[in-house]
């Protein structure tokens, strides 16, 4: 027996915002961005004044000598190994048991004010 996919029921689910185009919204929040007079709390954005630029460049060079290529790709989706053991550790101090590796994800997070 095979199933028909209804989309109405599952739009029906959805947020009235998430409903329709999304391109103006974007481009309206992007426009923006080179205000001087707005902070920019849009992901991807940071003030370029906060950027530690002498540290970030040391780091580069060093990560190149060293030829640590994956210095230079985004991170596993799950996050990285480091920080998911150092999560971990405290995960198992703190409750007794350490989650398995499929438990535990990294994620970023982004508040929207009605």
């Amino acid at each position: 027996m095979a199933l028909a996919f209804d989309s109405a029921r599952w739009e029906a689910l959805a947020a009235l915002r998430t409903r329709g185009e999304v391109g103006d919204g974007i481009a309206s929040v992007l426009a923006l961005l080179g205000r001087p007079d707005v902070i920019s709390f849009a992901g991807g954005f940071p003030d370029p004044e906060t950027f530690p630029r002498e540290r970030v460049a040391a780091l580069l060079h060093e990560f190149a000598a060293a030829g640590e290529s994956t210095a230079f790709q985004y991170a596993p989706t799950r996050g990285l190994a480091g920080t998911l053991d150092v999560i971990a550790d405290h995960l198992e101090r703190q409750q007794g048991r350490r989650p398995a590796e499929d438990e535990l994800l990294i994620t970023a997070e982004s508040r929207r004010s009605s």
